[in-house]
């Protein structure tokens, strides 16, 4: 999605090793595709967005940090104070001096995106934190600490893995209903990672 509008994605992942953590897979991934999602929405073509993970161990435990950089037209200082509130809309991000009106396709939202965003985080006891400029661009942060996995809870894993086949979606087709182009583009391909054939 990002290079069909002109974008450059990178991802760096920094620190992490061969090994196993206890993770909600499905909320992480639903936190960090909004604040993507948000990125690719604001950023114009021809700018850059990274997603940046540095993993660190301690005691037990697999620190993560995602850093989501990009160089969009920014959010105004007055909206990152209630940005995290419920039905605030993004398209009021920017102020006066930089116009959304660059940025072909934008569709306006529901305003829940970075509040489920943030009470998603928050409930598997992560932070979340936003820097900005308006005209230079945003980077959120994203800090989260996972379990390490017991040697029984990784066989554990591996005979589910096993079985997925049986999944009762994998090789089936799924009708998506979604009339945002960049949510659906990133459903699409998170269902098609886990074998699942998306018609939208």
């Amino acid at each position: 999605q990002a290079e069909s509008r002109g974008l450059t994605f990178d991802i760096r992942i920094n620190g992490s090793e061969d090994r196993y953590v206890l993770m909600d897979v499905p909320h992480v991934e639903r936190s960090l595709m909004n604040i993507l999602s948000n990125s690719i929405k604001f950023t114009p073509k021809g700018g850059k967005i990274l997603l940046n993970v540095d993993v660190t161990y301690r005691d037990g435990r697999a620190d993560h940090v995602y850093t989501i950089t990009d160089n969009g037209i920014g959010i105004s200082e007055s909206f990152q104070k209630r940005m995290f509130q419920a039905f605030e809309q993004g398209n009021s991000a920017a102020s006066d001096n930089a116009s959304t009106e660059e940025i072909p396709g934008i569709q306006e939202g529901t305003g829940l995106g970075l509040f489920i965003c943030k009470n998603l985080v928050e409930l598997m006891g992560g932070t979340i934190k936003c820097q900005s400029k308006v005209g230079e661009g945003t980077t959120f942060t994203v800090t989260l600490s996972y379990s390490l996995a017991t040697e029984e809870q990784i066989k554990l894993l591996n005979d589910r893995k096993d079985t997925y086949k049986e999944n009762v979606l994998f090789d089936k087709n799924v009708l998506l209903i979604e009339d945002n182009h960049i949510h659906a583009e990133l459903i699409i391909k998170l269902l098609s990672s886990k074998g699942i054939r998306v018609e939208h």
